[in-house]
Protein backbone atom coordinates (compact mmCIF):
# COMPACT_ATOMS: atom_id res chain seq x y z
CA UNK A 1 0.00 0.00 0.00
CA UNK A 2 1.43 3.37 -0.97
CA UNK A 3 1.61 6.10 1.69
CA UNK A 4 -0.89 8.93 1.58
CA UNK A 5 -0.04 12.56 2.00
CA UNK A 6 -0.81 14.11 5.39
CA UNK A 7 -3.66 16.62 5.49
CA UNK A 8 -1.49 19.78 5.74
CA UNK A 9 0.22 18.88 2.47
CA UNK A 10 -3.16 18.54 0.78
CA UNK A 11 -4.32 21.91 2.10
CA UNK A 12 -1.18 23.77 1.03
CA UNK A 13 -1.28 22.15 -2.40
CA UNK A 14 -4.91 23.11 -2.91
CA UNK A 15 -4.00 26.76 -2.45
CA UNK A 16 -0.80 26.61 -4.52
CA UNK A 17 -2.48 24.86 -7.47
CA UNK A 18 -5.29 27.40 -7.68
CA UNK A 19 -5.74 28.64 -11.23
CA UNK A 20 -3.65 25.86 -12.80
CA UNK A 21 -5.18 23.35 -15.19
CA UNK A 22 -3.92 19.80 -15.51
CA UNK A 23 -4.89 17.77 -18.55
CA UNK A 24 -4.57 14.10 -17.67
CA UNK A 25 -4.30 12.07 -20.86
CA UNK A 26 -5.22 8.50 -19.87
CA UNK A 27 -5.03 6.76 -23.27
CA UNK A 28 -6.38 4.45 -24.66
CA UNK A 29 -3.45 2.22 -25.41
CA UNK A 30 -2.96 1.73 -29.15
CA UNK A 31 -4.68 5.06 -29.77
CA UNK A 32 -1.81 7.44 -30.45
CA UNK A 33 -0.40 7.62 -26.92
CA UNK A 34 3.24 7.08 -27.93
CA UNK A 35 3.05 9.79 -30.59
CA UNK A 36 1.55 12.23 -28.10
CA UNK A 37 4.11 11.45 -25.39
CA UNK A 38 7.21 11.52 -27.57
CA UNK A 39 6.20 14.63 -29.46
CA UNK A 40 5.35 16.66 -26.35
CA UNK A 41 8.50 15.47 -24.59
CA UNK A 42 10.59 16.55 -27.61
CA UNK A 43 9.42 20.19 -27.62
CA UNK A 44 9.61 21.42 -23.99
CA UNK A 45 10.69 24.99 -24.79
CA UNK A 46 8.09 25.51 -27.50
CA UNK A 47 5.34 24.22 -25.22
CA UNK A 48 6.45 26.37 -22.28
CA UNK A 49 6.62 29.50 -24.41
CA UNK A 50 2.93 28.98 -25.03
CA UNK A 51 2.21 28.36 -21.33
CA UNK A 52 1.96 24.57 -21.47
CA UNK A 53 4.16 22.19 -19.47
CA UNK A 54 4.85 18.52 -20.18
CA UNK A 55 6.39 17.69 -16.78
CA UNK A 56 9.43 15.57 -16.07
CA UNK A 57 7.85 14.73 -12.72
CA UNK A 58 6.14 11.36 -12.84
CA UNK A 59 8.16 10.01 -15.74
CA UNK A 60 10.36 6.98 -15.22
CA UNK A 61 13.12 7.27 -17.78
CA UNK A 62 10.65 7.58 -20.65
CA UNK A 63 8.36 10.09 -22.30
CA UNK A 64 5.26 8.79 -20.49
CA UNK A 65 4.23 9.44 -16.90
CA UNK A 66 4.08 5.75 -15.99
CA UNK A 67 5.73 6.34 -12.62
CA UNK A 68 2.80 8.53 -11.64
CA UNK A 69 0.17 6.01 -12.77
CA UNK A 70 2.03 3.23 -10.95
CA UNK A 71 2.28 5.21 -7.72
CA UNK A 72 -1.46 5.79 -7.85
CA UNK A 73 -2.19 2.08 -8.13
CA UNK A 74 -2.52 1.58 -11.89
CA UNK A 75 0.05 -0.87 -13.23
CA UNK A 76 0.89 -2.89 -16.30
CA UNK A 77 3.74 -5.35 -16.53
CA UNK A 78 6.96 -4.53 -14.71
CA UNK A 79 6.40 -1.42 -12.54
CA UNK A 80 8.72 1.60 -12.72
CA UNK A 81 11.45 1.74 -10.11
CA UNK A 82 10.44 3.49 -6.90
CA UNK A 83 13.13 3.62 -4.23
CA UNK A 84 11.67 5.18 -1.08
CA UNK A 85 8.33 6.19 0.38
CA UNK A 86 9.49 9.81 0.44
CA UNK A 87 9.73 9.71 -3.36
CA UNK A 88 6.07 8.82 -3.50
CA UNK A 89 5.04 11.48 -1.01
CA UNK A 90 7.02 14.15 -2.83
CA UNK A 91 5.61 13.50 -6.29
CA UNK A 92 2.61 15.76 -5.77
CA UNK A 93 4.52 18.80 -4.44
CA UNK A 94 7.26 18.20 -7.01
CA UNK A 95 4.74 18.27 -9.86
CA UNK A 96 3.29 21.53 -8.60
CA UNK A 97 6.74 23.08 -8.05
CA UNK A 98 7.82 22.18 -11.59
CA UNK A 99 4.71 23.80 -13.02
CA UNK A 100 5.13 26.94 -10.90
CA UNK A 101 8.79 27.38 -11.82
CA UNK A 102 8.01 26.97 -15.51
CA UNK A 103 5.60 29.89 -15.38
CA UNK A 104 2.99 27.74 -17.09
CA UNK A 105 -0.65 27.76 -16.07
CA UNK A 106 -1.44 24.40 -17.69
CA UNK A 107 0.21 20.99 -17.81
CA UNK A 108 -0.32 17.73 -19.68
CA UNK A 109 0.36 14.43 -17.93
CA UNK A 110 0.11 11.28 -20.04
CA UNK A 111 -0.03 7.57 -19.21
CA UNK A 112 -2.26 5.08 -20.97
CA UNK A 113 -1.83 2.79 -17.96
CA UNK A 114 -4.55 4.86 -16.26
CA UNK A 115 -7.12 2.94 -18.34
CA UNK A 116 -6.20 -0.24 -16.46
CA UNK A 117 -8.26 -1.14 -13.37
CA UNK A 118 -7.52 1.11 -10.41
CA UNK A 119 -9.03 3.42 -7.81
CA UNK A 120 -9.82 6.61 -9.71
CA UNK A 121 -10.63 8.46 -6.49
CA UNK A 122 -6.92 8.24 -5.58
CA UNK A 123 -6.12 10.18 -8.76
CA UNK A 124 -8.65 12.84 -7.78
CA UNK A 125 -7.18 13.09 -4.28
CA UNK A 126 -3.63 13.25 -5.60
CA UNK A 127 -4.56 16.14 -7.89
CA UNK A 128 -6.40 18.10 -5.22
CA UNK A 129 -6.28 21.82 -6.03
CA UNK A 130 -5.72 21.42 -9.75
CA UNK A 131 -8.42 22.19 -12.27
CA UNK A 132 -8.39 18.72 -13.83
CA UNK A 133 -9.56 17.66 -17.30
CA UNK A 134 -9.42 14.02 -18.38
CA UNK A 135 -8.45 13.41 -22.02
CA UNK A 136 -9.31 10.07 -23.58
CA UNK A 137 -8.99 8.77 -27.13
CA UNK A 138 -11.11 5.82 -28.27
CA UNK A 139 -10.38 3.61 -31.27
CA UNK A 140 -12.93 1.58 -33.20
CA UNK A 141 -12.88 -1.92 -31.78
CA UNK A 142 -11.91 -3.87 -34.90
CA UNK A 143 -8.82 -1.69 -35.39
CA UNK A 144 -8.09 -1.59 -31.67
CA UNK A 145 -8.20 -5.37 -31.19
CA UNK A 146 -5.95 -5.93 -34.21
CA UNK A 147 -3.39 -3.47 -32.85
CA UNK A 148 -3.58 -4.94 -29.33
CA UNK A 149 -2.92 -8.39 -30.78
CA UNK A 150 0.17 -7.16 -32.62
CA UNK A 151 1.55 -5.47 -29.52
CA UNK A 152 0.63 -8.40 -27.30
CA UNK A 153 2.59 -10.80 -29.49
CA UNK A 154 5.71 -8.68 -29.30
CA UNK A 155 5.53 -7.85 -25.60
CA UNK A 156 4.12 -10.98 -23.91
CA UNK A 157 6.40 -13.93 -23.32
CA UNK A 158 4.58 -17.20 -22.52
CA UNK A 159 1.24 -15.70 -23.59
CA UNK A 160 -1.80 -17.00 -21.69
CA UNK A 161 -3.87 -17.21 -24.88
CA UNK A 162 -3.77 -20.05 -27.44
CA UNK A 163 -1.90 -19.75 -30.74
CA UNK A 164 -3.48 -17.46 -33.35
CA UNK A 165 -5.75 -14.42 -33.33
CA UNK A 166 -8.88 -16.48 -32.62
CA UNK A 167 -7.24 -17.82 -29.46
CA UNK A 168 -6.17 -14.31 -28.46
CA UNK A 169 -9.59 -12.72 -28.90
CA UNK A 170 -11.36 -15.62 -27.14
CA UNK A 171 -9.06 -15.14 -24.15
CA UNK A 172 -9.62 -11.39 -24.14
CA UNK A 173 -13.39 -11.82 -24.27
CA UNK A 174 -13.17 -13.86 -21.07
CA UNK A 175 -12.17 -10.60 -19.36
CA UNK A 176 -15.50 -8.71 -19.33
CA UNK A 177 -14.11 -5.20 -18.65
CA UNK A 178 -11.53 -5.33 -21.43
CA UNK A 179 -12.62 -3.05 -24.25
CA UNK A 180 -15.73 -1.80 -22.43
CA UNK A 181 -15.50 1.85 -23.45
CA UNK A 182 -18.75 2.94 -21.85
CA UNK A 183 -17.79 1.49 -18.49
CA UNK A 184 -14.38 3.15 -18.69
CA UNK A 185 -15.67 6.60 -19.61
CA UNK A 186 -18.49 6.52 -17.06
CA UNK A 187 -16.08 5.46 -14.30
CA UNK A 188 -13.87 8.52 -14.83
CA UNK A 189 -16.90 10.77 -15.25
CA UNK A 190 -18.31 9.60 -11.94
CA UNK A 191 -15.18 10.82 -10.10
CA UNK A 192 -14.24 13.93 -12.10
CA UNK A 193 -17.63 14.92 -13.55
CA UNK A 194 -18.77 14.41 -17.16
CA UNK A 195 -18.14 18.08 -17.92
CA UNK A 196 -14.43 17.49 -17.26
CA UNK A 197 -14.01 14.63 -19.71
CA UNK A 198 -12.60 15.41 -23.15
CA UNK A 199 -13.40 12.32 -25.22
CA UNK A 200 -12.08 12.10 -28.77
CA UNK A 201 -12.11 9.43 -31.49
CA UNK A 202 -8.79 8.05 -32.65
CA UNK A 203 -9.43 8.10 -36.37
CA UNK A 204 -7.22 9.60 -39.05
CA UNK A 205 -10.07 11.50 -40.71
CA UNK A 206 -10.91 13.23 -37.41
CA UNK A 207 -7.33 13.77 -36.20
CA UNK A 208 -5.94 16.00 -38.93
CA UNK A 209 -3.15 16.80 -39.41
CA UNK A 210 -2.08 14.49 -36.55
CA UNK A 211 -3.19 13.02 -33.25
CA UNK A 212 -0.90 15.50 -31.44
CA UNK A 213 -2.48 18.45 -33.25
CA UNK A 214 -5.91 17.11 -32.32
CA UNK A 215 -4.94 16.89 -28.65
CA UNK A 216 -3.47 20.40 -28.58
CA UNK A 217 -6.50 21.83 -30.35
CA UNK A 218 -8.82 19.97 -27.95
CA UNK A 219 -7.14 21.47 -24.88
CA UNK A 220 -7.15 24.97 -26.35
CA UNK A 221 -3.57 25.40 -27.59
CA UNK A 222 -4.41 26.05 -31.22
CA UNK A 223 -1.10 27.75 -32.09
CA UNK A 224 0.82 24.72 -30.85
CA UNK A 225 -1.50 22.50 -32.87
CA UNK A 226 -0.32 24.20 -36.05
CA UNK A 227 3.38 24.08 -35.07
CA UNK A 228 4.26 21.19 -32.78
CA UNK A 229 1.26 19.25 -34.04
CA UNK A 230 2.74 19.09 -37.53
CA UNK A 231 6.09 17.66 -36.36
CA UNK A 232 4.96 14.15 -35.48
CA UNK A 233 7.02 11.14 -36.44
CA UNK A 234 5.38 7.78 -37.12
CA UNK A 235 5.49 5.50 -34.09
CA UNK A 236 4.82 1.81 -33.54
CA UNK A 237 4.60 0.96 -37.23
CA UNK A 238 2.57 -2.23 -37.65
CA UNK A 239 4.38 -5.40 -38.64
CA UNK A 240 3.63 -7.53 -41.67
CA UNK A 241 1.28 -10.47 -41.30
CA UNK A 242 3.93 -13.14 -41.93
CA UNK A 243 6.17 -11.55 -39.32
CA UNK A 244 3.37 -11.56 -36.77
CA UNK A 245 2.52 -15.18 -37.54
CA UNK A 246 6.17 -16.11 -36.96
CA UNK A 247 6.35 -14.15 -33.72
CA UNK A 248 3.16 -15.80 -32.50
CA UNK A 249 4.61 -19.26 -33.15
CA UNK A 250 7.90 -18.38 -31.46
CA UNK A 251 6.19 -16.97 -28.36
CA UNK A 252 4.46 -20.32 -27.93
CA UNK A 253 7.74 -22.28 -27.90
CA UNK A 254 9.88 -23.31 -24.96
CA UNK A 255 12.77 -21.09 -26.03
CA UNK A 256 14.34 -18.87 -23.40
CA UNK A 257 13.20 -15.26 -23.11
CA UNK A 258 16.58 -14.09 -24.38
CA UNK A 259 16.37 -16.28 -27.48
CA UNK A 260 12.81 -15.21 -28.19
CA UNK A 261 13.69 -11.55 -27.78
CA UNK A 262 16.52 -11.86 -30.29
CA UNK A 263 14.25 -13.63 -32.76
CA UNK A 264 11.44 -11.11 -32.39
CA UNK A 265 13.84 -8.20 -32.86
CA UNK A 266 15.27 -9.77 -35.99
CA UNK A 267 11.86 -10.63 -37.44
CA UNK A 268 10.44 -7.20 -36.65
CA UNK A 269 13.23 -5.49 -38.58
CA UNK A 270 12.93 -7.60 -41.74
CA UNK A 271 12.59 -5.48 -44.90
CA UNK A 272 9.78 -5.81 -47.41
CA UNK A 273 7.04 -6.71 -44.95
CA UNK A 274 3.62 -7.24 -46.52
CA UNK A 275 0.46 -6.00 -44.84
CA UNK A 276 -2.58 -7.64 -46.36
CA UNK A 277 -6.14 -8.24 -45.22
CA UNK A 278 -5.28 -8.70 -41.56
CA UNK A 279 -6.13 -11.41 -39.05
CA UNK A 280 -9.80 -10.50 -38.62
CA UNK A 281 -12.38 -11.58 -41.18
CA UNK A 282 -14.69 -8.85 -42.53
CA UNK A 283 -17.71 -10.48 -40.88
CA UNK A 284 -15.91 -10.60 -37.50
CA UNK A 285 -14.81 -6.99 -37.89
CA UNK A 286 -18.41 -5.99 -38.55
CA UNK A 287 -19.55 -7.91 -35.48
CA UNK A 288 -16.93 -6.19 -33.31
CA UNK A 289 -18.24 -2.81 -34.41
CA UNK A 290 -21.96 -3.60 -34.30
CA UNK A 291 -21.83 -5.03 -30.78
CA UNK A 292 -20.45 -1.67 -29.61
CA UNK A 293 -22.55 0.70 -31.73
CA UNK A 294 -24.95 1.57 -28.92
CA UNK A 295 -22.06 2.44 -26.62
CA UNK A 296 -20.49 4.55 -29.39
CA UNK A 297 -23.74 6.50 -29.75
CA UNK A 298 -24.06 6.95 -25.99
CA UNK A 299 -20.49 8.24 -25.65
CA UNK A 300 -20.79 10.58 -28.65
CA UNK A 301 -24.03 12.10 -27.36
CA UNK A 302 -23.18 12.22 -23.66
CA UNK A 303 -19.53 13.26 -23.72
CA UNK A 304 -18.98 14.85 -27.12
CA UNK A 305 -22.25 16.72 -27.64
CA UNK A 306 -22.94 14.98 -30.95
CA UNK A 307 -26.73 14.62 -31.33
CA UNK A 308 -26.31 12.18 -34.23
CA UNK A 309 -24.39 9.78 -31.98
CA UNK A 310 -21.58 9.46 -34.52
CA UNK A 311 -18.30 8.60 -32.80
CA UNK A 312 -16.43 7.10 -35.76
CA UNK A 313 -16.92 8.14 -39.38
CA UNK A 314 -15.23 5.30 -41.23
CA UNK A 315 -17.82 3.21 -43.11
CA UNK A 316 -18.78 -0.09 -41.53
CA UNK A 317 -16.88 -3.15 -42.77
CA UNK A 318 -18.59 -5.11 -45.55
CA UNK A 319 -19.28 -8.60 -44.17
CA UNK A 320 -18.99 -10.24 -47.59
CA UNK A 321 -15.73 -8.56 -48.64
CA UNK A 322 -13.06 -10.87 -50.03
CA UNK A 323 -10.55 -12.00 -47.40
CA UNK A 324 -7.91 -14.68 -47.07
CA UNK A 325 -6.58 -15.41 -43.56
CA UNK A 326 -2.80 -15.54 -43.13
CA UNK A 327 -1.60 -19.16 -43.12
CA UNK A 328 0.12 -20.47 -39.99
CA UNK A 329 3.90 -20.39 -39.78
CA UNK A 330 5.53 -23.41 -41.40
CA UNK A 331 8.40 -25.36 -39.88
CA UNK A 332 10.61 -24.08 -42.68
CA UNK A 333 9.87 -20.42 -41.85
CA UNK A 334 10.59 -20.97 -38.17
CA UNK A 335 13.85 -22.81 -38.91
CA UNK A 336 14.94 -20.09 -41.33
CA UNK A 337 14.22 -17.42 -38.72
CA UNK A 338 16.28 -19.33 -36.14
CA UNK A 339 19.10 -19.84 -38.63
CA UNK A 340 19.26 -16.16 -39.56
CA UNK A 341 19.59 -15.08 -35.93
CA UNK A 342 22.18 -17.77 -35.26
CA UNK A 343 24.16 -16.59 -38.27
CA UNK A 344 23.78 -19.85 -40.19
CA UNK A 345 21.86 -18.41 -43.12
Amino acid sequence: MFPTLPLPAWLSRRKAAEGKTLYLHIGLNKAGSSAIQRTLASHPKTLQSAGLLYPHTGRSGSEAHHLLSHVLGFSQGKPPRVQTSSQLENLGPKLLTECSRSGCTAAVVSSEVFTNPGDISRVRDFLTGWDVRIVLYLRRHDHWWASCYSQGLRMTFDPPWPLGFDGYIAWQRSRPQKGDYRRLVDAWAEIFGPENLLVRPYEREQNQPSIVADLLHTIGFTELATSVGTQVAEFNVSLGERELVLIDAIQHTGLSHTARKRLITAISSRPGQVRGGGFISPSERLRMVEENLEDYRYIARTYMGRPDGELFREPLPAADAAWTPPPPASQREIIEALASVAGWA
